[in-house]
């Protein structure tokens, strides 16, 4: 989560903390260089000189020291051709030396130069359970009713509007997050007022309505910035499909990253730049708690330093592959190590990508957000529904057994809900598969919006659904869907040929009272299975349906 003080704040604090111990630092390096100076060359001071001067090449620059940066790489160099016989021990060779110590020495003494962050990213809202305004400007009253009573499902209010001046009068009271409008009004083009609007006025998603479809009506659209444009007599279905892709688009969760880096103040400023960029990023300067800081953060991506005290960057990525749950966590080495070499040894570790020290916050942001959005398409490939975008089969019964561990320890209710979509087949067999995919489109739609963040939902098979509830019992998990199978049975599914309404019905089994995974799932299909006896189109605790 983001900290409540302002970044500058928190980068003046990481700037004086980075200054503090410049002097110690500065320091452990010159008595490390006297010893193998007069002799004492063992591997021990060699690594510790060589991970102290490495540590101010990587920071030095960030933090506005340019110039330690470049003595502490000209000494690096020096120490690394003696470790390695490159060099001579002789009395020329530590004359360098003391030159590039004095000029460390010196250039720690210099006032940095000012170090801005980029202007702060927002990270994308999310609705967190409340309605989001909708404006709907159409001056067809019947298709009106017909598209508010639809999106009304979908967790919208709804305001309805037939002329641009109460449309724009509305937008400059109070901003929706949609608009939908038919281009032509009665009193004029919805679209000309549309692109008059400042950027800051501007709805986060517009939508079209039209009679023509002609280049000039939809060019007209795209420079008032509409996201899609439907020609009469339109789906509303497929308005509905293009609405909810676009905000599912604009509300994807924030990256999350976890840094682990040995120095404090400067895995703070890697995390404080990435949160500047919208990213929800903590910092670890503890290796030793890599794992446990992986199982408290959840992290997306982990941005790991290749040297730290006692611990290399390519150990640490072997530990976490060694992990099942942790197998495909992108891993990206931040490090100062130039020698490519060493760059691809540490890669063939496990590591997805290796990034130069110092580097530019834009450049740390871009690198990490695009890597962080690749795996995000490639797990979806491997763990998502490729009709209606829920987790599969395999992947629900993963989360399933996680979160109900998760429950366990926390010793917090859990509920397991198994839904059906009553006799689907006769849908199917009435109305075709493409429409048989539609309803199923809507109900996962339905789900996903009306649920809470922390819920899951998946597709467990066919017209089958499977939703877990943490931190619900029984009780309040039947009123829940209860309320959204009302909602399901009044949503209005059109085809060529008529309407009609569909219903589900489902199943949930508990947790403390069923602590396996595998029971849970058993006894939640028991009970949708005794809603189904029962008549179907309700729901059922597995308690209410054993003898």
């Amino acid at each position: 989560m983001q900290n409540p003080e302002s970044y500058e704040a928190q980068l003046e604090t990481l700037k004086k903390a980075y200054a503090q111990k410049l002097p110690y630092r500065i320091e452990q390096i010159t008595l490390l260089y006297n010893a193998l100076k007069t002799g004492q060359r063992d591997e021990g001071a060699y690594e510790a000189l060589h991970r102290l001067l490495h540590a101010l090449l990587g920071s030095g620059t960030t933090f506005g020291y340019g110039p330690i940066s470049q003595s502490a790489h000209t000494l690096e160099q020096l120490i690394g051709a003696l470790e390695h016989r490159e060099a001579q021990p002789d009395e020329a060779f530590f004359s360098r030396c003391d030159e590039a110590l004095e000029a460390l020495k010196h250039a720690a003494t210099l006032l940095p130069t000012p170090i801005t962050l980029p202007e702060a990213t927002p990270a994308p809202k999310r609705s967190n359970g409340q309605k989001r305004l909708l404006y709907l400007a159409e001056d067809d009253t019947d298709l009106a009713k017909k598209l508010s009573g639809q999106l009304g499902y979908y967790d919208y209010e709804v305001r309805l509007f037939s002329s641009v001046r109460a449309l724009m009068a509305a937008i400059q009271t109070a901003a929706p997050s949609v608009v939908i409008t038919e281009s032509e009004l009665p009193d004029g083009s919805a679209a000309h007022a549309l692109k008059q609007l400042p950027d800051a006025a501007r709805p986060g998603v517009l939508l079209f309505i039209a009679r023509r479809g002609d280049l000039k009506a939809r060019l007209g659209a795209v420079r008032a910035g509409s996201a899609g444009y439907f020609i009469k007599p339109l789906s509303p279905a497929r308005l509905i499909d293009r609405l909810e892709e676009i905000t599912a688009a604009k509300s994807e969760t924030p990256p999350r990253i976890l840094v682990v880096d040995d120095s404090k103040t400067l895995g703070q400023l890697y995390a404080l730049i990435l949160r500047r960029f919208g990213m929800d990023a903590a910092a670890t300067d503890n290796p030793e708690r890599v794992l446990e800081a992986i199982e408290e953060h959840q992290p997306e991506m982990v941005l790991l330093d290749m040297y730290m005290s006692g611990f290399s960057g390519d150990e640490i990525a072997k530990v976490i592959r060694q992990h099942e749950h942790h197998a495909n966590l992108p891993i990206l080495f931040l490090s100062a190590e130039s020698d490519l070499h060493k760059q691809l040894s540490a890669l063939a570790s496990g590591a997805d990508d290796f990034l130069l020290k110092p580097i530019e916050p834009a450049h740390l942001a871009l690198a990490v957000r695009s890597r962080v959005f690749r795996s995000r398409q490639l797990r979806a490939l491997m763990v998502r529904d490729s009709l209606t975008g829920l987790y599969n089969h395999t992947e629900t019964k993963k989360q399933l057994d996680l979160l109900l561990e998760r429950a366990k320890r926390a010793q917090q209710p859990l509920s397991f809900a198994m839904i059906d979509i009553d006799r689907f087949k006769r849908v199917n067999d009435t109305y075709g598969h493409p429409v048989g995919d539609r309803v199923i489109k809507s109900l996962s739609r339905l789900l996903q919006r009306r649920l809470r963040k922390g819920d899951v939902v998946g597709r467990y098979g066919g017209e089958e659904f499977a939703v877990i509830l943490p931190d619900t019992d029984a009780a309040q998990a039947k009123k829940l869907l209860d309320t959204l199978r009302e909602s399901f049975s009044e949503l209005l599914h059109q085809t060529e040929r008529e309407n009609f309404n569909c219903t589900f019905s489902v199943g949930i089994a508990h947790h403390p009272a069923i602590t396996h995974p595998a029971k849970l799932i058993e006894a939640a299909d028991g009970a949708l299975y005794a809603a189904k006896e029962a008549g179907r189109n309700r729901v059922v605790i597995h308690a209410e349906s054993s003898p």
